[in-house]
Protein backbone atom coordinates (compact mmCIF):
# COMPACT_ATOMS: atom_id res chain seq x y z
CA UNK A 1 0.00 0.00 0.00
CA UNK A 2 2.89 2.26 0.68
CA UNK A 3 4.19 1.92 -2.57
CA UNK A 4 0.72 2.55 -4.20
CA UNK A 5 0.62 5.85 -2.27
CA UNK A 6 3.74 6.61 -3.28
CA UNK A 7 2.64 5.95 -7.42
CA UNK A 8 -0.35 8.01 -6.22
CA UNK A 9 1.70 11.12 -5.07
CA UNK A 10 4.05 10.63 -8.39
CA UNK A 11 1.26 10.45 -10.53
CA UNK A 12 -0.37 13.38 -8.65
CA UNK A 13 2.79 15.54 -9.22
CA UNK A 14 2.33 15.29 -13.00
CA UNK A 15 -1.48 15.90 -13.00
CA UNK A 16 -0.71 19.25 -10.96
CA UNK A 17 1.82 19.72 -14.04
CA UNK A 18 -0.08 19.21 -17.13
CA UNK A 19 -1.13 21.70 -19.00
CA UNK A 20 -4.29 22.16 -21.01
CA UNK A 21 -2.26 21.77 -24.91
CA UNK A 22 -2.98 18.49 -27.24
CA UNK A 23 -6.26 17.56 -27.85
CA UNK A 24 -8.74 18.98 -30.61
CA UNK A 25 -10.62 20.42 -28.72
CA UNK A 26 -9.93 21.26 -24.82
CA UNK A 27 -11.36 22.80 -21.79
CA UNK A 28 -10.61 26.40 -22.65
CA UNK A 29 -13.55 28.20 -21.28
CA UNK A 30 -13.10 29.72 -17.82
CA UNK A 31 -15.78 30.50 -15.25
CA UNK A 32 -15.23 34.53 -15.94
CA UNK A 33 -15.29 34.50 -19.76
CA UNK A 34 -17.46 35.68 -21.93
CA UNK A 35 -17.94 35.25 -25.49
CA UNK A 36 -18.92 38.56 -27.17
CA UNK A 37 -21.15 37.99 -30.17
CA UNK A 38 -21.35 39.37 -33.35
CA UNK A 39 -24.86 40.45 -34.65
CA UNK A 40 -23.98 41.76 -37.79
CA UNK A 41 -25.69 44.30 -37.37
CA UNK A 42 -25.42 45.81 -41.12
CA UNK A 43 -27.93 42.25 -42.46
CA UNK A 44 -30.76 43.06 -43.61
CA UNK A 45 -32.92 40.32 -41.75
CA UNK A 46 -32.07 40.93 -37.89
CA UNK A 47 -33.24 38.63 -35.16
CA UNK A 48 -33.34 38.68 -31.57
CA UNK A 49 -32.72 36.23 -28.90
CA UNK A 50 -33.57 35.15 -25.44
CA UNK A 51 -31.12 33.02 -23.20
CA UNK A 52 -31.22 32.14 -20.18
CA UNK A 53 -29.35 34.76 -17.78
CA UNK A 54 -26.42 32.87 -16.97
CA UNK A 55 -23.45 34.10 -18.71
CA UNK A 56 -22.12 30.86 -19.93
CA UNK A 57 -25.98 30.05 -21.87
CA UNK A 58 -25.07 33.48 -23.38
CA UNK A 59 -21.36 32.63 -24.49
CA UNK A 60 -22.70 29.88 -25.92
CA UNK A 61 -25.30 31.11 -28.10
CA UNK A 62 -22.84 33.53 -28.94
CA UNK A 63 -20.39 31.15 -29.98
CA UNK A 64 -23.03 30.17 -32.43
CA UNK A 65 -24.00 33.81 -33.47
CA UNK A 66 -20.31 34.79 -34.65
CA UNK A 67 -20.11 31.11 -36.43
CA UNK A 68 -23.17 31.63 -38.46
CA UNK A 69 -21.76 34.44 -39.76
CA UNK A 70 -19.22 33.00 -41.79
CA UNK A 71 -21.88 30.99 -43.46
CA UNK A 72 -24.72 33.24 -43.86
CA UNK A 73 -24.21 37.01 -44.22
CA UNK A 74 -27.45 37.78 -44.93
CA UNK A 75 -28.31 37.52 -41.02
CA UNK A 76 -28.12 39.41 -37.78
CA UNK A 77 -28.71 37.96 -34.74
CA UNK A 78 -28.37 39.93 -30.96
CA UNK A 79 -29.39 38.44 -28.08
CA UNK A 80 -31.76 40.84 -27.03
CA UNK A 81 -33.25 39.33 -23.63
CA UNK A 82 -32.22 37.11 -21.11
CA UNK A 83 -34.74 34.66 -18.68
CA UNK A 84 -34.29 33.97 -14.98
CA UNK A 85 -37.07 31.85 -15.12
CA UNK A 86 -40.08 30.60 -18.06
CA UNK A 87 -42.81 33.41 -16.40
CA UNK A 88 -40.15 36.40 -17.55
CA UNK A 89 -42.28 35.61 -21.04
CA UNK A 90 -45.69 36.76 -19.84
CA UNK A 91 -44.02 40.07 -18.67
CA UNK A 92 -41.96 40.14 -22.47
CA UNK A 93 -45.46 39.44 -23.75
CA UNK A 94 -46.71 42.36 -22.34
CA UNK A 95 -44.31 44.36 -22.65
CA UNK A 96 -44.24 43.64 -26.50
CA UNK A 97 -40.79 42.29 -26.37
CA UNK A 98 -40.65 38.73 -26.85
CA UNK A 99 -38.10 37.84 -28.96
CA UNK A 100 -38.07 36.19 -32.11
CA UNK A 101 -36.94 32.82 -30.36
CA UNK A 102 -36.05 31.88 -26.89
CA UNK A 103 -34.11 29.47 -24.70
CA UNK A 104 -36.97 26.94 -23.11
CA UNK A 105 -36.35 23.57 -21.09
CA UNK A 106 -38.70 20.37 -22.00
CA UNK A 107 -40.10 20.26 -18.64
CA UNK A 108 -40.81 23.72 -18.47
CA UNK A 109 -42.22 24.85 -21.85
CA UNK A 110 -45.65 22.80 -22.01
CA UNK A 111 -47.76 25.63 -20.54
CA UNK A 112 -46.45 28.37 -22.87
CA UNK A 113 -46.61 26.11 -25.83
CA UNK A 114 -50.29 25.43 -25.48
CA UNK A 115 -51.07 29.45 -24.97
CA UNK A 116 -49.41 30.14 -27.93
CA UNK A 117 -46.00 31.50 -27.03
CA UNK A 118 -44.62 28.77 -29.53
CA UNK A 119 -44.70 27.89 -32.95
CA UNK A 120 -45.37 24.38 -33.61
CA UNK A 121 -42.15 23.24 -35.57
CA UNK A 122 -43.90 20.20 -36.82
CA UNK A 123 -45.86 22.50 -39.66
CA UNK A 124 -44.06 21.00 -42.85
CA UNK A 125 -45.59 23.66 -44.87
CA UNK A 126 -43.82 26.46 -42.76
CA UNK A 127 -40.90 24.23 -41.56
CA UNK A 128 -39.21 22.55 -44.48
CA UNK A 129 -37.65 19.64 -43.90
CA UNK A 130 -38.83 19.12 -40.06
CA UNK A 131 -39.67 15.50 -40.13
CA UNK A 132 -35.95 14.96 -41.33
CA UNK A 133 -34.25 17.40 -38.97
CA UNK A 134 -36.31 16.05 -35.93
CA UNK A 135 -36.19 12.38 -37.11
CA UNK A 136 -32.10 12.44 -36.00
CA UNK A 137 -32.56 13.27 -32.37
CA UNK A 138 -32.97 10.68 -30.11
CA UNK A 139 -36.63 10.17 -29.65
CA UNK A 140 -36.39 10.57 -25.37
CA UNK A 141 -36.24 14.24 -26.64
CA UNK A 142 -38.32 14.16 -29.48
CA UNK A 143 -41.26 13.23 -26.97
CA UNK A 144 -40.56 16.81 -24.54
CA UNK A 145 -41.18 18.86 -27.36
CA UNK A 146 -44.70 18.06 -26.80
CA UNK A 147 -46.85 19.57 -24.15
CA UNK A 148 -48.48 16.39 -22.89
CA UNK A 149 -48.44 12.70 -23.74
CA UNK A 150 -52.04 13.55 -26.38
CA UNK A 151 -50.42 15.66 -28.83
CA UNK A 152 -47.69 15.39 -31.26
CA UNK A 153 -46.75 19.16 -32.24
CA UNK A 154 -42.74 19.93 -31.60
CA UNK A 155 -42.48 23.29 -30.05
CA UNK A 156 -39.08 23.56 -29.62
CA UNK A 157 -35.18 22.55 -30.67
CA UNK A 158 -33.60 20.16 -28.52
CA UNK A 159 -30.16 21.34 -28.06
CA UNK A 160 -28.59 18.73 -26.21
CA UNK A 161 -28.53 15.21 -25.13
CA UNK A 162 -28.48 15.41 -21.11
CA UNK A 163 -28.53 11.80 -19.78
CA UNK A 164 -27.53 11.34 -16.13
CA UNK A 165 -24.54 10.54 -15.86
CA UNK A 166 -21.58 10.37 -12.63
CA UNK A 167 -18.97 12.33 -12.87
CA UNK A 168 -15.92 11.22 -10.10
CA UNK A 169 -12.85 12.24 -8.69
CA UNK A 170 -10.46 9.92 -10.70
CA UNK A 171 -7.60 11.49 -8.47
CA UNK A 172 -9.20 10.23 -5.67
CA UNK A 173 -10.37 6.81 -6.57
CA UNK A 174 -6.49 6.33 -7.35
CA UNK A 175 -5.04 7.43 -3.81
CA UNK A 176 -7.63 5.26 -2.23
CA UNK A 177 -7.22 2.17 -4.65
CA UNK A 178 -10.87 1.82 -5.76
CA UNK A 179 -11.04 0.45 -8.74
CA UNK A 180 -12.48 3.02 -11.90
CA UNK A 181 -15.57 2.20 -12.54
CA UNK A 182 -16.32 1.34 -16.16
CA UNK A 183 -19.10 1.72 -18.50
CA UNK A 184 -22.03 -0.45 -18.06
CA UNK A 185 -21.09 -1.07 -14.51
CA UNK A 186 -23.88 -3.34 -12.31
CA UNK A 187 -25.83 -1.62 -9.53
CA UNK A 188 -24.19 -4.17 -7.09
CA UNK A 189 -20.57 -2.53 -8.36
CA UNK A 190 -21.85 1.07 -7.46
CA UNK A 191 -23.45 0.21 -4.09
CA UNK A 192 -20.36 -1.42 -3.56
CA UNK A 193 -18.20 1.32 -4.62
CA UNK A 194 -20.20 3.69 -2.43
CA UNK A 195 -19.19 1.99 0.61
CA UNK A 196 -15.40 2.05 -0.15
CA UNK A 197 -15.17 5.65 -0.43
CA UNK A 198 -16.75 5.83 2.57
CA UNK A 199 -15.07 3.01 4.26
CA UNK A 200 -11.38 2.92 2.98
CA UNK A 201 -10.82 -0.24 3.03
CA UNK A 202 -7.10 -0.19 1.61
CA UNK A 203 -6.16 2.12 4.68
CA UNK A 204 -5.51 5.23 2.54
CA UNK A 205 -5.90 7.61 4.66
CA UNK A 206 -8.38 9.27 2.31
CA UNK A 207 -12.60 9.01 2.64
CA UNK A 208 -15.58 10.81 1.62
CA UNK A 209 -17.87 11.67 3.98
CA UNK A 210 -20.68 10.92 1.58
CA UNK A 211 -20.42 8.73 -1.89
CA UNK A 212 -22.03 10.95 -3.81
CA UNK A 213 -23.78 14.41 -4.55
CA UNK A 214 -27.20 12.83 -5.77
CA UNK A 215 -29.63 15.67 -5.42
CA UNK A 216 -33.29 16.27 -5.04
CA UNK A 217 -34.09 16.54 -8.71
CA UNK A 218 -37.04 15.30 -10.59
CA UNK A 219 -34.59 13.56 -13.38
CA UNK A 220 -33.36 11.26 -10.82
CA UNK A 221 -36.59 10.60 -8.60
CA UNK A 222 -38.00 9.63 -12.02
CA UNK A 223 -35.39 7.51 -12.79
CA UNK A 224 -35.33 5.21 -9.92
CA UNK A 225 -39.29 5.41 -9.73
CA UNK A 226 -39.04 3.49 -13.31
CA UNK A 227 -36.13 1.64 -12.17
CA UNK A 228 -39.13 0.11 -9.17
CA UNK A 229 -41.77 -0.20 -11.68
CA UNK A 230 -43.53 2.80 -9.82
CA UNK A 231 -45.27 5.88 -10.98
CA UNK A 232 -46.71 8.89 -9.74
CA UNK A 233 -50.04 8.55 -11.88
CA UNK A 234 -51.75 5.76 -14.41
CA UNK A 235 -52.67 5.99 -18.29
CA UNK A 236 -55.74 7.44 -17.59
CA UNK A 237 -53.97 10.37 -15.30
CA UNK A 238 -55.50 8.84 -11.66
CA UNK A 239 -52.82 8.67 -8.75
CA UNK A 240 -51.08 5.70 -8.49
CA UNK A 241 -47.90 5.75 -6.70
CA UNK A 242 -49.53 4.65 -3.12
CA UNK A 243 -48.73 1.19 -3.68
CA UNK A 244 -45.99 -1.59 -3.02
CA UNK A 245 -43.68 -0.30 -5.72
CA UNK A 246 -44.35 3.55 -4.88
CA UNK A 247 -43.40 2.25 -1.17
CA UNK A 248 -40.27 0.21 -2.21
CA UNK A 249 -38.82 3.04 -3.98
CA UNK A 250 -39.52 5.57 -1.39
CA UNK A 251 -38.01 3.48 1.65
CA UNK A 252 -34.69 2.88 -0.59
CA UNK A 253 -34.46 6.09 -1.77
CA UNK A 254 -35.01 7.61 2.08
CA UNK A 255 -31.97 4.61 3.22
CA UNK A 256 -30.00 5.87 0.43
CA UNK A 257 -29.92 9.41 1.13
CA UNK A 258 -29.50 8.48 4.79
CA UNK A 259 -26.77 6.23 4.25
CA UNK A 260 -24.59 7.14 0.74
CA UNK A 261 -25.46 10.30 -0.94
CA UNK A 262 -26.08 14.16 -0.16
CA UNK A 263 -29.25 16.20 -1.55
CA UNK A 264 -26.01 18.11 -3.23
CA UNK A 265 -27.58 19.37 -6.78
CA UNK A 266 -25.10 22.35 -8.04
CA UNK A 267 -22.49 19.53 -6.42
CA UNK A 268 -20.07 21.54 -4.01
CA UNK A 269 -19.24 18.58 -2.09
CA UNK A 270 -17.79 17.19 -4.89
CA UNK A 271 -16.09 19.83 -6.45
CA UNK A 272 -14.46 21.89 -3.48
CA UNK A 273 -11.99 19.41 -2.70
CA UNK A 274 -8.69 19.38 -3.13
CA UNK A 275 -5.40 16.76 -2.69
CA UNK A 276 -4.23 18.29 0.35
CA UNK A 277 -7.58 17.31 2.47
CA UNK A 278 -7.48 13.70 3.77
CA UNK A 279 -11.76 14.01 3.52
CA UNK A 280 -13.27 14.80 1.27
CA UNK A 281 -17.14 15.71 0.48
CA UNK A 282 -18.11 13.40 -1.95
CA UNK A 283 -16.19 11.31 -4.76
CA UNK A 284 -19.00 11.21 -7.15
CA UNK A 285 -21.65 13.43 -8.84
CA UNK A 286 -24.33 12.13 -10.73
CA UNK A 287 -25.05 15.10 -13.26
CA UNK A 288 -25.28 15.12 -17.12
CA UNK A 289 -23.37 16.51 -19.83
CA UNK A 290 -24.02 20.09 -19.36
CA UNK A 291 -22.67 20.17 -15.77
CA UNK A 292 -19.13 18.75 -16.91
CA UNK A 293 -17.57 22.04 -18.39
CA UNK A 294 -17.63 23.71 -14.62
CA UNK A 295 -16.47 20.36 -13.14
CA UNK A 296 -13.72 20.23 -14.87
CA UNK A 297 -12.72 23.67 -14.20
CA UNK A 298 -13.09 23.29 -10.95
CA UNK A 299 -11.13 20.67 -10.65
CA UNK A 300 -8.72 22.50 -12.76
CA UNK A 301 -8.20 24.94 -10.02
CA UNK A 302 -8.06 22.36 -6.83
CA UNK A 303 -5.88 20.16 -9.17
CA UNK A 304 -7.52 17.38 -9.45
CA UNK A 305 -8.88 14.43 -12.24
CA UNK A 306 -12.21 14.45 -13.19
CA UNK A 307 -13.60 11.83 -15.50
CA UNK A 308 -17.29 10.26 -16.09
CA UNK A 309 -19.36 6.87 -16.14
CA UNK A 310 -22.40 5.92 -17.70
CA UNK A 311 -25.36 5.18 -15.10
CA UNK A 312 -25.14 2.01 -14.05
CA UNK A 313 -27.66 -0.95 -14.64
CA UNK A 314 -30.38 -1.62 -12.43
CA UNK A 315 -30.31 -5.18 -13.53
CA UNK A 316 -34.16 -5.92 -11.49
CA UNK A 317 -36.21 -3.44 -13.78
CA UNK A 318 -38.38 -5.12 -15.68
CA UNK A 319 -36.35 -4.11 -18.80
CA UNK A 320 -33.19 -6.50 -17.61
CA UNK A 321 -30.92 -3.34 -17.84
CA UNK A 322 -32.22 -0.07 -15.85
CA UNK A 323 -33.58 3.02 -17.17
CA UNK A 324 -32.23 6.07 -16.62
CA UNK A 325 -33.38 9.79 -17.13
CA UNK A 326 -32.62 11.81 -20.59
CA UNK A 327 -33.93 15.32 -20.98
CA UNK A 328 -32.55 18.44 -22.40
CA UNK A 329 -33.18 22.16 -22.82
CA UNK A 330 -33.46 24.11 -26.69
CA UNK A 331 -35.09 26.83 -28.27
CA UNK A 332 -38.17 27.79 -29.65
CA UNK A 333 -39.55 30.14 -32.39
CA UNK A 334 -42.21 32.34 -30.79
CA UNK A 335 -44.88 33.74 -32.54
CA UNK A 336 -43.86 37.41 -31.97
CA UNK A 337 -41.71 36.48 -35.18
CA UNK A 338 -44.48 36.75 -37.61
CA UNK A 339 -42.39 38.13 -40.66
CA UNK A 340 -42.36 35.32 -43.33
CA UNK A 341 -38.81 35.93 -44.22
CA UNK A 342 -37.37 36.54 -40.67
CA UNK A 343 -39.40 32.73 -39.63
CA UNK A 344 -37.21 30.95 -42.06
CA UNK A 345 -34.25 32.65 -41.27
CA UNK A 346 -34.91 31.50 -37.51
CA UNK A 347 -35.59 28.04 -38.49
CA UNK A 348 -32.78 28.01 -40.50
CA UNK A 349 -30.17 29.52 -37.61
CA UNK A 350 -31.92 26.80 -35.20
CA UNK A 351 -30.86 24.27 -37.76
CA UNK A 352 -27.45 25.41 -38.15
CA UNK A 353 -26.97 25.05 -34.22
CA UNK A 354 -27.78 21.24 -34.14
CA UNK A 355 -26.25 20.51 -37.06
CA UNK A 356 -22.63 18.82 -37.19
CA UNK A 357 -20.61 22.43 -38.25
CA UNK A 358 -23.00 24.18 -34.99
CA UNK A 359 -21.96 21.75 -32.64
CA UNK A 360 -18.30 21.56 -33.67
CA UNK A 361 -18.18 25.24 -33.18
CA UNK A 362 -19.13 25.13 -29.38
CA UNK A 363 -17.66 21.56 -28.46
CA UNK A 364 -15.01 23.95 -26.31
CA UNK A 365 -17.19 24.99 -23.55
CA UNK A 366 -18.13 21.94 -22.63
CA UNK A 367 -21.92 21.62 -21.59
CA UNK A 368 -23.16 20.39 -24.88
CA UNK A 369 -23.97 16.69 -25.87
CA UNK A 370 -25.62 16.83 -29.73
CA UNK A 371 -28.98 16.00 -29.68
CA UNK A 372 -28.36 14.39 -33.03
CA UNK A 373 -27.77 10.15 -32.76
CA UNK A 374 -25.24 10.39 -35.40
CA UNK A 375 -23.06 11.99 -33.28
CA UNK A 376 -22.96 10.32 -30.76
CA UNK A 377 -19.32 9.04 -31.63
CA UNK A 378 -18.45 11.90 -34.04
CA UNK A 379 -17.52 15.41 -33.62
CA UNK A 380 -15.31 17.85 -31.91
CA UNK A 381 -17.28 17.24 -28.71
CA UNK A 382 -16.10 13.81 -28.42
CA UNK A 383 -12.44 15.31 -28.36
CA UNK A 384 -13.44 17.31 -24.99
CA UNK A 385 -10.19 17.23 -22.53
CA UNK A 386 -8.84 18.20 -19.07
CA UNK A 387 -5.28 18.93 -19.74
CA UNK A 388 -4.04 16.11 -22.31
CA UNK A 389 -6.13 13.39 -21.17
CA UNK A 390 -9.98 13.30 -22.65
CA UNK A 391 -13.09 12.73 -20.94
CA UNK A 392 -14.94 9.83 -21.35
CA UNK A 393 -17.61 10.95 -23.63
CA UNK A 394 -19.09 7.65 -24.32
CA UNK A 395 -20.40 7.77 -20.71
CA UNK A 396 -22.83 10.55 -21.82
CA UNK A 397 -24.37 7.94 -24.38
CA UNK A 398 -24.14 4.70 -23.00
CA UNK A 399 -26.57 2.53 -24.20
CA UNK A 400 -26.40 -0.16 -21.48
CA UNK A 401 -29.56 1.35 -20.07
CA UNK A 402 -32.69 1.98 -21.92
CA UNK A 403 -33.90 6.29 -21.77
CA UNK A 404 -36.77 7.51 -20.63
CA UNK A 405 -38.35 11.16 -21.10
CA UNK A 406 -38.50 13.47 -17.91
CA UNK A 407 -41.29 15.36 -19.02
CA UNK A 408 -43.71 13.25 -16.47
CA UNK A 409 -45.98 15.94 -16.00
CA UNK A 410 -47.22 15.34 -19.32
CA UNK A 411 -49.86 12.73 -18.37
CA UNK A 412 -51.97 15.57 -16.96
CA UNK A 413 -53.28 16.98 -19.80
CA UNK A 414 -53.90 20.40 -18.82
CA UNK A 415 -51.23 22.47 -18.85
CA UNK A 416 -52.30 24.90 -16.14
CA UNK A 417 -52.68 21.42 -14.17
CA UNK A 418 -49.23 20.31 -14.55
CA UNK A 419 -47.61 21.87 -12.02
CA UNK A 420 -49.94 20.19 -9.43
CA UNK A 421 -48.31 17.33 -9.85
CA UNK A 422 -44.87 18.91 -10.35
CA UNK A 423 -44.99 20.73 -7.16
CA UNK A 424 -46.76 18.13 -5.16
CA UNK A 425 -43.70 15.34 -6.17
CA UNK A 426 -41.11 17.83 -5.32
CA UNK A 427 -42.63 18.45 -1.97
CA UNK A 428 -42.96 14.38 -1.53
CA UNK A 429 -39.29 13.64 -1.91
CA UNK A 430 -37.94 16.69 -0.14
CA UNK A 431 -39.80 15.89 3.29
CA UNK A 432 -38.73 12.20 2.69
CA UNK A 433 -36.44 12.33 5.64
CA UNK A 434 -38.92 13.39 7.92
CA UNK A 435 -41.83 10.96 7.17
CA UNK A 436 -43.15 7.88 6.91
CA UNK A 437 -44.41 6.07 3.42
CA UNK A 438 -48.02 6.37 3.99
CA UNK A 439 -48.29 10.21 5.54
CA UNK A 440 -45.80 11.38 2.55
CA UNK A 441 -47.79 9.90 -0.27
CA UNK A 442 -51.23 10.24 1.54
CA UNK A 443 -50.63 14.14 1.24
CA UNK A 444 -49.03 13.71 -2.47
CA UNK A 445 -52.71 11.76 -3.76
CA UNK A 446 -54.82 14.81 -1.30
CA UNK A 447 -53.04 17.06 -3.25
CA UNK A 448 -53.33 16.00 -7.10
CA UNK A 449 -56.48 14.75 -6.36
CA UNK A 450 -57.90 17.60 -5.02
CA UNK A 451 -56.78 19.62 -8.21
CA UNK A 452 -56.76 16.98 -10.96
CA UNK A 453 -58.08 14.18 -10.86
CA UNK A 454 -59.98 11.51 -8.10
CA UNK A 455 -60.58 8.15 -8.37
CA UNK A 456 -64.56 7.88 -8.53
Amino acid sequence: MKKFVKVCTTVLAMILAMSLMGCTIKNTHKENDFIEGDTNENAPIQLTVATHLDSQEQSLMNSWIRAYKDVNKDVGIRISQTLIGMDDLDTMKVAKTLPDIVWTTGDAHQLYSEKGFFRDLSDKNMFEGTDEFFGGMYESLVRTTHYNNFENGKWFVPRDYNRLTIIYNKTLFELMGIDLPQDGWTWEQFMDTCQKLQSDPNKSGYKCAKAISWGNWAPIHLTMMKNFGARYVDEEGYFALDDEKGEAVYDWSKNFEKTYSTPDLDGTSFTSWNPTRKKAGTGMFLKQYAGLGSCVRAADANQWEVDAVSFPQYTAADNGKGYVGAGCSGYAITTACTDETKIKAAWEFLKFCMSREGYDAVASVGILCPALQSMADEGEWTNYSQGERKINYKAFVDKHTEDIDVNYAGVVAETAKQKVIVDAALKFWTNMGDQGFSTAVAAFKESYESQVKKRL
